[in-house]
C-alpha cells in the first residue's frame, strides 16, 4: 500500500493552471470516501442519465466528482455527463492498473505521460497497427508532480499506458501489448477520457495505482487489491486540493512564491 500521507504544499499550480472548478475521476469506491475529507464541504448530488455527480467546495473552488466504471465506453459516458454540466478548469483522475515489470510492486503509484488505445487501428499479418490518432502525449502540471514527489521524498514515474475494454490476465496478451505499443502498463479507463478532456480543452493529471500484472493470477490479485485498498489515490488528492490556495489565479496567494519574490 502506499506510503501515509502527510500534508504537502503547492508552491506554483498557478503557473500552469487555474483551479477554481475541479473534476475527479475515480475508479473505486474507497477512493470517493477518502476524498470526502473534512476539509471538503459536500453541497449536493446532481444525476445525469444514470451518473451520479457528487459536488463539495473547498473555500473559493468547487469540486465535481464521477464514477468512471469499467471501460472505455462506460467512461466517456461518465466523463461527458459531468463536463457537458460543469466547466472544469482542470481535471484529475484516479484508479487501478495493471504493471507489466512483475518486480514493480502493488500500491506502487504512477502518472501518466503518454497513453495508447489498443483496440482501434488496421489489422494486418503481424498485427494491429494502430492509427497515430490513437497516441495521446499527456501534460500533467509538472508543478503537481513535484509536490507529490516532496510528500513520498522519492521520484514518480511517469508511464505510457495501454487503455481498452478488456480486463488482460494473460502474460501472452500483456506481453504483445507492451511489445506492439511500447507501453509498461494496462487499464480500462484513460484513453476515452483523455479523449473527453481534450474536447473540452480540460488541462489534467492522471495518476494510477498498481493493483496487478496482468498474469494468470490478475483476476485474484486484483480483488485482493480492491478488498485491502484504503483509498490511498483519493486521500492524496484531498491533500491536494485542501492545500490550493483561495484564490488560483493570484501568485500573491503563494506563500512560496511570495517569498521567492521577496514580499
Amino acid at each position: 500500500m502506499l506510503p501515509k500521507l502527510i500534508k504537502i504544499s503547492l508552491i506554483a499550480l498557478v503557473q500552469t493552471v487555474a483551479a477554481d472548478n475541479i473534476a475527479i475521476f475515480y475508479a473505486l469506491d474507497k477512493d470517493l470516501s477518502a476524498l470526502a475529507s473534512p476539509d471538503l464541504k459536500p453541497v449536493r448530488q446532481q444525476s445525469v442519465g444514470d451518473r451520479t455527480i457528487h459536488f463539495y467546495e473547498f473555500e473559493d473552488h468547487t469540486i465535481a466528482t464521477i464514477k468512471m466504471r469499467s471501460g472505455q465506453v462506460e467512461t466517456a459516458i461518465s466523463a461527458q455527463a459531468l463536463l457537458a454540466i460543469f466547466r472544469a478548469d482542470f481535471a484529475i483522475s484516479i484508479g487501478p492498473m495493471a504493471a507489466f515489470d512483475e518486480s514493480v510492486e502493488q500500491g506502487e503509484i504512477f502518472y501518466a505521460k503518454k497513453v495508447v488505445n489498443y483496440q482501434s487501428g488496421v489489422a494486418t499479418n503481424s498485427g494491429v497497427a494502430p492509427n497515430e490518432s490513437d497516441h495521446i502525449t499527456l501534460l500533467p502540471p509538472q508543478h503537481i508532480i513535484a509536490a507529490i514527489e516532496q510528500q513520498f521524498e522519492r521520484s514518480i514515474t511517469g508511464i505510457s499506458i495501454a487503455s481498452g475494454e478488456l480486463f488482460v490476465s494473460s502474460e501472452e496478451f500483456r506481453n504483445e501489448l507492451k511489445n506492439q505499443y511500447g507501453t509498461s502498463a494496462v487499464e480500462m479507463n484513460l484513453f476515452a477520457l483523455s479523449k473527453a478532456l481534450a474536447s473540452h480543452q480540460v488541462p489534467s493529471l492522471h495518476l494510477r495505482v498498481v493493483s496487478d500484472h496482468g498474469n494468470s493470477s490478475a483476476s485474484s490479485d486484483f480483488r485482493e487489491f480492491v478488498e485491502e485498498y484504503e483509498g490511498e489515490l483519493g486521500s492524496l488528492v484531498a491533500s491536494l486540493i485542501s492545500d490550493f490556495p483561495s484564490n488560483p489565479t493570484s501568485p500573491n496567494s503563494y506563500e512560496g512564491l511570495k517569498r521567492l519574490l521577496g514580499q
